[in-house]
């Protein structure tokens, strides 16, 4: 049987696994904690690079960690053209199409 697969994409700035802290962050880390020992999915978490996180992400068998390096982005991008910005306090991304930004 063909295990389900799920996807993490955060707008984060603080890595995953949570070296750094985060409550985001401490809950994905604790979701692939518990689907290594009830393995259910199959889990790929994307995050921005940092080198502890690497070095922690190694002991996991079912969660594939992909590393962005993210140093120098402006808290403005753009996410298929619509402009979207990253709200410092709260770590929510917000998109807009108004041209009013």
């Amino acid at each position: 049987m063909t295990k389900k697969h799920i996807v993490f994409i955060p707008c984060g700035v603080l890595p995953i696994p949570a070296v750094r802290g985060g409550a985001v962050e401490n809950l994905v880390w604790q979701l692939a904690d518990l689907n290594e020992r009830h393995v259910g999915y199959e889990m790929t978490v994307y995050s921005p690079y940092d080198a502890k996180a690497v070095e922690r992400s190694m002991v996991y068998k079912h969660t594939r960690f992909s590393f962005i390096r993210t140093s120098g982005l402006p808290n403005k991008m753009l996410t298929n053209g619509i402009p979207c910005f990253r709200d410092t306090i709260s770590g929510i991304c917000f998109c807009t199409t108004s041209s009013e930004i």
